[in-house]
């Protein structure tokens, strides 16, 4: 008996020498000081995206890692690229930027097929707009963005909004105040992230500087509502990240830095139906919990990215369960204006921002291998080769026929045998190779049949393993696929690779 099984790797065509589970570092632009306000994406066959700024020139970068190492290029020109956030378009699966122009303006990069095309979203006339930018889309490719602006001491500043369904952008001053009227340092609509509901509705937290606490706004039946999320007194939402479920709860990571055990990692929901933070590490330290990132896992596990003053923090907390922290990189200064996606397996990928040379970095989780599929060669179900009555029993007119069908499956393939019994018959089976497990007994003659369900069981010996084909494959496939040759094979089964121990031998002297 042959199974097939499909391994599901991560990519590891750089570290070739790697054999067992572990977080992998990747430098992939260390000239000049670049790095700054990173931004990951990954595409469905999880591929990495990455957006980024270049200080020492002023400009965006773009980079995007296939199995061969990262292809790097600058984008735009000089002088645009702070605040970048990318993400990938739902219908063409090319990466998209948005980000932040250093004359005032919002400005919008998509690629595709072959070419990046530029935009400016001019919302306001004159001012300043696009500082704190974030990117979205809705399942029809629209682009949504909401950033900051400010449009002098003679108009407003806040929270605007825009989206592009058609050929120009449509924009919407969500929550404004006089600029007139905002002192230094009160400004509103600062810090802002963006998500789309099944709905095809925006939300988005922002920070309101005025009281230092965090809002949010989304849209409903085309209307914009807004509400508090942190407490009254509570400084809180700065460098956020948001994601949202299939039940359409939002999660915000955030920073927190009102508690009285010091500056925190925060996460808020609305899962309850009212806003809850919590605030899962919290640490001493001026900028410990800043610039976070979150993405949901498959099973609905909550993975935030964040700066540990110094290193790079990661916490994962599984669905009513607790968190769990961790340091991957402390690699002099790392961690700063972190992104993070999430591949199969929901393994951690993250961009980050190293301070103390200025360089950009890629951190992600290479997994050993897991089993993603078994795929068994044709079942065989048990046949019924003779049936004979029991002896000294009276034979009926009727001459019944045997056969079986598995529980819950198509019938057996039927191959009746007459036979002749009052109260009993036999029969004979050959169960080598029959699929495990509990079959019907059925027994019919000619006027109906009867059943008796759950009446046979096939059991199986331990499996028996006598060969792999082929017999090993590199670490850069994302999928490979291995026959098991043996037998005993059952429904239901697991498969696993155990990384060899190598015994290590003790020189006697």
């Amino acid at each position: 008996m042959r199974y097939s099984v499909a391994l599901l790797a991560a990519v590891a065509t750089l570290f070739a020498g790697t054999a067992h589970a572990g977080w992998i570092h990747e430098s992939p632009a260390t000239a000049n000081d670049q790095g700054a306000y990173a931004s990951i994406a990954l595409d469905a066959s999880d591929m990495s995206y990455a957006a980024w700024y270049d200080v020492t020139n002023a400009r965006v970068r773009y980079g995007k890692r296939p199995l061969s190492g990262w292809q790097i290029s600058s984008l735009d020109t000089a002088g645009k690229g702070e605040f970048a956030s990318l993400k990938i378009m739902p219908l063409s699966f090319w990466p998209a930027i948005a980000y932040y122009d250093a004359a005032g303006e919002a400005r919008y990069a998509s690629f595709g097929p072959s070419i990046w095309q530029y935009q400016w979203v001019n919302a306001v006339a004159g001012g300043d707009e696009g500082r704190w930018t974030d990117l979205a889309f809705d399942s029809s490719g629209t682009p949504w963005l909401s950033y900051h602006f400010d449009e002098g001491a003679s108009g407003d500043l806040g929270l605007l909004v825009c989206n592009k369904a058609g050929p120009t952008w449509d924009c919407t001053e969500v929550e404004t105040r006089p600029s007139a009227t905002a002192a230094a340092g009160e400004l509103l609509g600062t810090h802002t992230a963006i998500v789309i509901d099944s709905a095809e509705n925006p939300w988005v937290t922002y920070r309101d500087e005025l009281d230092g606490r965090q809002k949010i706004a989304w849209r409903d039946a085309g209307t914009w509502q807004v509400e508090y999320v942190s407490a009254d007194g509570d400084s809180a939402g700065s460098y956020p990240g948001i994601a949202i479920d299939d039940n359409d709860f939002i999660y915000i990571s955030h920073w927190d830095d009102g508690e009285a055990g010091g500056n925190c990692a925060s996460v808020v929901s609305n899962e309850t139906g009212d806003w809850v933070k919590d605030s899962f590490d919290c640490f001493a330290s001026d900028d410990y919990g800043k610039y976070t990132g979150i993405a949901l896992g498959a099973d609905g596990s909550l993975h935030v990215s964040y700066y540990g003053d110094p290193g790079l923090r990661y916490a994962r907390k599984a669905p009513a369960g607790t968190w769990e922290t961790q340091t991957p990189d402390n690699t002099g200064d790392p961690g700063l204006w972190t992104s993070i996606a999430l591949a199969a397996k929901d393994a951690p990928h993250i961009v980050h921002y190293e301070a103390g040379a200025g360089d950009f970095r890629y951190t992600w989780w290479l997994g050993d291998p897991v089993i993603d599929s078994i795929d068994p060669h044709p079942r065989k179900t048990p046949t019924i080769r003779s049936a004979s009555p029991s002896p000294g029993r009276r034979l009926p007119r009727t001459r019944p026929s045997a056969s079986t069908t598995r529980t819950a499956t198509s019938p057996c393939p039927r191959r009746p045998r007459r036979f002749f019994s009052a109260r009993n018959i036999g029969f004979d089976v050959d169960l080598v190779g029959a699929w495990p497990g509990l079959y019907d007994v059925v027994v019919t003659n000619t006027e109906s049949s009867g059943v008796l369900e759950e009446g046979f069981l096939v059991t199986s010996p331990p499996p028996d393993i006598t060969a792999t084909d082929p017999f090993g494959g590199p670490n850069d496939a994302l999928l490979y696929n291995v026959d098991i040759e043996g037998n005993y094979f059952a429904d239901g089964m697991t498969v696993k690779l155990i990384p060899r121990r190598v015994r290590r031998s003790t020189r006697i002297r």
